[in-house]
């Protein structure tokens, strides 16, 4: 399986947190662009704030190492404010419920 031609294990839709303030990527790709958060007269961040809840739908196949982390990049509905932000999150900063 794939997302956005990234092959993947797919999770259903496993409810996690955020457990520090994280960057959503667009790709499983530290270097990747940032995608932001907010809307509905909020501003606009571009992070994800510590305890921001995510469902979850896949992860990476591999583990990429991340500056000293070693961990999985999962693809998630990152619930920012009022508006859900589809994108990547490193797995370092993740916390499932």
């Amino acid at each position: 399986t794939t997302v956005r031609g990234v092959p993947v294990m797919t999770l259903g839709s496993s409810r996690a947190k955020t457990t520090t303030r994280v960057r959503v990527r667009s790709e499983p790709d530290a270097a990747s662009t940032e995608l932001e958060c907010g809307g509905y007269g909020e501003p606009t961040v571009p992070y994800a704030d510590t305890g921001t809840k995510l469902t979850v739908f896949a992860r990476t196949e591999k583990k990429e190492k991340v500056q000293s982390w070693n961990n999985y990049w999962y693809y998630a509905d990152v619930h920012c404010f009022a508006l859900p932000v589809h994108g990547w999150v490193f797995g370092e900063f993740v916390k499932f419920e």
